[in-house]
């Protein structure tokens, strides 16, 4: 697995990247290639793993101890 671990302080942080909006978003998983469809989930040693409708991957989170 690739990249650094986000912290809850990163997550709690986390903004809407929509210039101007005001809105207080929380985190939301979704493909690039269909947005509007939600991912799949599935959990496997320790590891969140989430596959668009389609098929293709969308994220794999790893689950702290």
């Amino acid at each position: 697995m690739a990249g650094k671990p986000m912290t809850r302080r990163e997550l709690d942080g986390s903004v809407c990247d929509t210039p101007g909006c005001t809105e207080n978003h929380k985190l939301f998983i979704h493909a690039v290639c269909h947005p509007d469809v939600a991912p799949w989930a599935a959990y496997e040693n320790g590891v969140l793993i989430f596959t668009c409708a389609c098929g293709k991957p969308v994220a794999r989170i790893a689950v702290a101890a």
